[in-house]
């Protein structure tokens, strides 16, 4: 058994020799995806002088308070006019401004008058408005000069980033393919989730819960569903998957040292390289984490618990971390929060304690409330957490008042 750290070492050295396939996708279907390429601005954003606001272009004169009226320019009709000192030129909010205008007066800051003689319209400033020179005027390249950094390779697409992808042209987008991943589930006492158990059988959790965290880490899961535990099947079952494409297998259960956990034995007769079995966690303890090797790729494998609260945190802090650091994505936001009550543990295990974490306002201090009950089969507590509590392997007491590291769930 290796310590947390030295387990993430290992994943890590293996993960660094894996290049990920890439992809063009429309932009459209790019959301959660990972940027394979760094995107540049092929042009300045925006690409012309225009208005912030509806208004009238002007060219600043300190004290002028009117302005004759002498054309008008909409978003997308732009047409050259001569605007003097005395003139102005209605426009409207994305604008292009003709070359002789450099501020904007909005349509709040003045009154048009029709003038009878003249026929024109002239524009007068209202009393208590004050304009400054340059104001309202959204300068070309404001945003993205030509060239440069638009979104750096490695960016998980949101939404927000979408609009830019857009504005610099980026109808396909380079990503990253999804990684396939295999999941079968081990154990004679598991049913389908629509299935009613009787006498020692219980539905089957893990299966789910697994193809869910996959999907939601972006990839693709593909699964094998339940299988017995019978050493022959485990062995079919392992081959198959071992001999497809895929890029990551997870199986759960079958991976600790009893009479009937095959999965470990199997999977190094089919000439997987196991880099480590049991790890110094809790809960989680007996996980194996392995390779196997072909011309072009490398399968990474993890034989995670079958307790589902164990297989759902080895997840979280071993294959989640792993997947993300095949495509060079940043570990998520991991708050510091101040404990609510007291922890204590008596191991040199490092400990995912699930609990509670709330912000007390935008901005502001998080806290962190751990539930009481921490049984490595408590699913309920596990579905009313939504983090991991970081203690330490040296930690074993932790105050009301201290604050810790909070993973995410």
């Amino acid at each position: 058994m290796i310590s947390y750290s030295d387990a993430r070492k290992k994943i890590e050295a293996e993960v660094a020799e894996i290049q990920p396939g890439t992809e063009h996708v429309p932009l459209g279907n790019s959301l959660e995806r990972v940027l394979a390429n760094d995107v540049f601005a092929a042009a300045d954003l925006p690409a012309f002088d225009n208005s912030a606001m509806d208004g009238v272009a002007i060219q600043f004169e300190e004290l002028r308070t009117q302005w004759t009226l002498v054309g008008e320019i909409a978003a997308g009709h732009y047409s050259e006019v001569d605007v003097r000192k005395s003139y102005a030129v209605q426009i409207m909010t994305g604008a292009k401004i003709p070359i002789s205008c450099d501020t904007i007066v909005p349509n709040e800051d003045f009154s048009l008058i029709e003038c009878d003689k003249s026929g024109g319209t002239k524009v007068i400033l209202n009393t208590n408005s004050i304009i400054k020179k340059g104001q309202f005027v959204r300068r070309a390249g404001e945003d993205l000069k030509n060239g440069s950094m638009v979104l750096k390779k490695s960016t998980v697409i949101s939404p927000s980033q979408i609009p830019v992808l857009a504005a610099c042209g980026q109808s396909q987008v380079l990503v990253y393919k999804k990684l396939r991943v295999a999941i079968f589930v081990t154990g004679d006492e598991l049913v389908e989730i629509d299935q009613v158990p009787v006498n020692d059988q219980i539905r089957c959790s893990n299966l789910p819960s697994i193809i869910t965290l996959v999907r939601a880490a972006g990839h693709e899961p593909i699964s094998y569903g339940i299988v017995k535990d019978d050493r022959h099947i485990i062995q079919q079952t392992l081959k198959k998957i071992i001999e497809s494409d895929v890029d990551v297998l997870l199986t759960t259960g079958g991976a600790s040292v009893g009479k009937f956990d095959f999965i470990n034995q199997e999977i190094e007769k089919l000439g997987v390289k196991s880099h480590f079995s049991g790890s110094a966690i809790k809960p989680g303890m007996p996980c194996t984490f392995g390779t196997v090797s072909f011309a072009s790729r490398k399968m990474l494998i993890f034989a995670l618990p079958g307790n589902p609260v164990s297989c759902f945190v080895n997840f979280r802090v071993y294959v989640a971390p792993a997947m993300q650091k095949i495509f060079g994505v940043n570990y998520p936001f991991r708050p510091r929060a101040m404990l609510c009550s007291s922890l204590k543990k008596s191991d040199s295990k490092r400990h995912f304690i699930r609990g509670l974490l709330q912000q007390e306002k935008s901005g502001g201090e998080f806290s962190v409330t751990p539930f009481n009950l921490q049984a490595s089969g408590n699913l309920w507590g596990m579905g009313q957490a939504n983090c991991l509590i970081v203690v330490e392997e040296q930690t074993t007491e932790l105050h009301k008042g201290d604050f810790v590291e909070c993973m995410l769930i």
